[in-house]
């Protein structure tokens, strides 16, 4: 074997270094599904900000409930932060500020601010997204640097209202941290919130 390529951006579920040790070349496809993830984040916040899995559910139980519990809220014209400003990000805060006039606020360390003012966004740091966004998206690749990147303390900081979405890999997400807050919203900046990925 000579070269293992993988079909997608993400590549952490081959032993990169295992490979590299034989001599073995490791590819990915940069941006290769792009749109794809990215359509599906605006799916996802969609359907949690307007509630759509609840009502769904309603329906098929034989309920009606006009005005639910926690009714759904609107994106058009709130912050949306988004976290990893690559292919996918950057096509994700494209739709906000274009499609629901969401100002844009980018987390990236490996970005210049004027990058991301061409998009119309600031680039802030990730305790400013976590703290002022309505809506947060996260498009990280999984790295030592970036597993737990949020943990209990960035969970803190959210806006009691905010949404979380995570198209990137599981683990960017401290999942124990992210158990706790939801079982402990007491301990939460604002009690419990909904959070998805």
């Amino acid at each position: 074997m000579k070269l293992i390529q993988v079909f997608s951006v993400g590549f952490d579920r081959i032993d990169a270094d295992a490979a590299a040790n034989r001599g073995i070349m490791v590819c990915n496809v940069g941006g290769s599904n792009a749109e794809s993830v990215a359509e599906l984040a605006w799916g996802l916040i969609l359907g949690v900000s307007r509630r759509i899995p609840g009502g769904d559910r309603l329906m098929r139980g034989g309920k009606w409930e006009r005005f639910m519990p926690q009714s759904h809220k609107l994106v058009w014209g709130k912050t949306l932060g988004v976290i990893g400003f690559g292919a996918i990000g950057r096509r994700v805060g494209k739709v906000g500020c274009l499609a629901f006039n969401m100002d844009l606020l980018v987390s990236d360390p490996f970005l210049i601010p004027e990058t991301v003012e061409t998009f119309g966004g600031r680039l802030v740091s990730l305790e400013t997204v976590m703290g002022e966004s309505d809506v947060i998206s996260v498009h990280v690749p999984l790295s030592p640097a970036t597993r737990h990147l949020i943990g209990f303390k960035e969970l803190r900081m959210m806006k009691p209202t905010a949404i979380i979405v995570n198209t990137a890999r599981g683990a960017v997400i401290d999942e124990a941290a992210l158990t706790q807050c939801l079982q402990r919203g007491d301990h939460c900046r604002g009690g419990p919130r909904r959070l998805r990925g």
